[in-house]
C-alpha cells in the first residue's frame, strides 16, 4: 500500500524510516536506490506534516546520496522543488 498517496503521512514517515534505520537489509534485499528514495519520501512526509526543518534535512541527505548518479532524473528535479518549498 502506497501509504503516501493514501494520506496515512504518519504511517509513511514511519515506514521510511524504518527503511533508512535498516540500510543494510534494505540494500541486500533490493538495492540502494530504495534506501536513498526513502530519504525524499521521508521529506514529503515532514513537508505535509509542516516540518520544514526535517524535510530540508532528509532532501540535503538525498542530494548528497544522489550527487554522483544522473542529476537530470525527475527525482532530483522533485527535491529540488520541494526544498525551495521548504524554505
Amino acid at each position: 500500500m502506497d501509504y503516501l498517496s493514501a494520506g496515512m503521512i504518519k504511517k509513511a514517515l514511519e515506514m521510511f524510516s524504518e527503511i533508512i534505520e535498516r540500510k543494510g537489509l534494505a540494500i541486500e534485499r533490493s538495492s540502494t536506490f530504495y534506501w536513498v528514495m526513502a530519504y525524499f519520501q521521508r521529506a514529503a512526509c515532514y513537508k505535509k506534516l509542516g516540518n520544514k526543518e526535517k524535510a530540508r534535512e532528509d532532501l540535503q541527505s538525498f542530494l548528497e546520496l544522489w550527487k554522483n548518479a544522473d542529476t537530470e532524473t525527475d527525482e532530483i528535479k522533485r527535491a529540488i522543488a520541494l526544498m525551495k518549498s521548504s524554505r
